[in-house]
């Protein structure tokens, strides 16, 4: 049973292939099961039954119903479904369900087999009823306390005509408090313009884990692109579709993330020119991506490292490492300055980084333009996440003169300045007047500790001037 959890989607099905097993055993049929998943990190329960006494749940922290009976995704027992023969209609209405619940701290499961509730001469309801009473007032109550008052609360004449077998499942009642959501689970029909909402949801999600905003920019391309394939790809033209996400922490420092559609994995062409690049900026930056592609539809599994952001301090770059660079723009100064701010090396990063260096005052198009030139076709949102990442991160600078569209530079922590000519938009760095930051001492500061100073000098350039003369 282990091993087909592991191996399966869901609590659900595993039970399918479960019950798939069963029809193969003889004298297995109507055998019933329950499979219960506990994230003791986000408190998520997941289930599924398979005929099995539905468990029982106690939660201390509900005055109203400190105990009640997950009766929720009740299954057919095992090797039903298969005696009823394959395509039969009746089999998909009793398909599998799994459901979920988020227990708090100190909150527990029961689970037990037929023998502890059935007496003979009585309904299995009437040692339902008892075993949840004789527990209601012990909802907070150690898991071997629980045990003992389970195995005495449903008396009987003579001894029990099953087995009995018990588990309890705890939390511990001091833990501290979750601080990572549960899963974040989506489905939306496979249209371009689901991919803003699905961003915004990852952004939620990701906001309520506290992850760094590093790791919530990978995590939004990586299943923007993810999704993007599944959008573009899975379906026929015209051909309504839909795809699904979830995005849960594993409890091992890891975020887990899986992609699925329902349509037909088509191979990349040997030649992919300028297109079908997802799947390699995926890769690029995941710590590990796993494909499935079978007749039911393709899924993306990644799986990324749940890191802290760096400190605010370690993001900036010294002037003379700028000038270091701009003699010897190597890919491993690059790689250096990334790993130095925390943030993953990926080629998205370095094609940017590069681009921005070597265009100093570029605007975003024409970044998307090196870029492109550099890797191949990259979306223009791709782009656009990774210029707020190293922007955040302290590596590149956003300037915006009036009037002018977003621009980028490589050189950053010198407080330097800008000059624009107003006939053409050029744009030049100038260094502080006098000293490194005499522009810091305002002359009336209001009450604000001033940390930077935004001078732009505006005028002609030397171009303009040669063409139009002094003061055309």
């Amino acid at each position: 049973m282990a091993a087909l959890l592991l191996d399966s989607e869901s609590c659900a099905d595993a039970l399918c292939r479960l019950s798939r097993v069963a029809a193969r055993i003889p004298g297995a049929t109507l055998s019933t099961a329950v499979i219960l998943v506990l994230n003791a990190v986000t408190g998520e329960l997941t289930w599924a039954r398979a005929g099995h006494p539905p468990p029982l749940l106690l939660d201390p922290h509900d005055p109203e119903r400190p105990t009640r009976y997950l009766t929720d995704a009740r299954g057919p027992s095992l090797g039903v479904l298969e005696s009823l023969g394959t395509g039969v209609g009746a089999a998909a209405e009793l398909a599998y369900r799994q459901a979920r619940v988020v227990l708090g701290p100190g909150a527990s499961v029961l689970l037990y087999t037929d023998g502890l509730v059935e007496r003979r001469g009585r309904l299995i309801d009437d040692g339902l009823d008892r075993l949840r009473e004789a527990l209601d007032s012990h909802a907070g109550a150690g898991a071997g306390e629980l045990l003992t008052l389970a195995t005495t609360a449903v008396p009987g004449a003579g001894r029990p005509h099953d087995d009995i077998a018990l588990v309890v499942a705890q939390l511990a009642p001091d833990a501290p408090a979750v601080r990572i959501p549960a899963p974040l689970r989506l489905t939306l029909p496979a249209l371009p313009e689901q991919l803003r909402p699905l961003r915004r949801a990852i952004a939620g999600w990701a906001d309520r884990a506290q992850l760094s905003t590093e790791l919530t920019g990978d995590l939004q391309l990586a299943v923007g692109e993810a999704a993007a394939n599944a959008i573009e790809h899975a379906y026929p033209p015209q051909t309504p579709g839909e795809f699904s996400c979830v995005i849960e922490y594993t409890g091992d420092a890891h975020i887990r993330v899986e992609v699925r559609d329902h349509g037909t994995w088509r191979a990349p062409p040997a030649n992919t020119g300028f297109r079908g690049r997802g799947l390699h900026f995926i890769r690029t930056i995941a710590d590990d991506v796993v494909l499935q592609a079978d007749p039911g539809g393709t899924t993306v599994i990644l799986h990324h490292r749940r890191g802290r952001s760096a400190s605010p301090d370690r993001h900036l770059i010294d002037s003379r490492d700028w000038a270091r660079l701009a003699g010897v723009p190597t890919t491993s100064e690059f790689e250096h300055l990334l790993r130095g701010a925390a943030l993953r090396v990926t080629r998205p990063r370095l094609a940017v980084l590069s681009a921005v260096h070597d265009h100093p005052h570029a605007d975003t198009e024409s970044i998307i333009s090196a870029v492109r030139a550099d890797l191949g076709e990259v979306s223009h949102q791709a782009v656009y996440d990774v210029l707020r990442a190293l922007t955040v991160n302290g590596l590149i600078r956003r300037i915006q003169p009036s009037g002018s569209l977003a621009r980028y530079e490589s050189r950053v922590g010198d407080n330097h300045h800008h000059v624009v000519c107003r006939s053409c938009g050029a744009i030049a760095d100038v260094d502080c007047a006098v000293g490194d930051t005499p522009c810091l001492t305002a002359g009336d500061d209001a009450g604000f500790e001033i940390d930077e100073a935004e001078v732009i000098y505006w005028g002609r350039c030397p171009d303009c001037m040669t063409a139009t003369g002094p003061g055309g």
